[in-house]
């Protein structure tokens, strides 16, 4: 569980654990809380440098954005996560 990571302080396992309750929350139209936890996500994958968990948020992010109809955030995320990617 999410406590549980970070009552260890995993800050791999909070960043998962938080891109993946994003995007459950985004699916379940929570939009400003998916946004909270993606971004918190965000700032985890770039302090601890890991590429692929900062691409797979990105993605969320992006996912996000166009759920709330912001298309210009929503390619602005997705052009992060494939120049991340390559």
């Amino acid at each position: 569980s999410l406590a549980s990571k970070r009552a260890v302080d995993d800050k791999y396992g909070i960043a998962l654990t938080l891109t993946r309750l994003a995007e459950a929350q985004r699916a379940g139209g929570d939009l400003t809380a998916a946004l909270r936890s993606a971004r918190e996500s965000l700032a985890l994958q770039q302090a601890t440098g890991n590429r692929t968990g900062e691409t797979a948020t990105l993605a969320v992010l992006a996912r996000i954005a166009g759920a709330r109809g912001d298309r210009t955030e929503a390619l602005t995320y997705a052009a992060q996560a494939v120049e991340l990617s390559e």
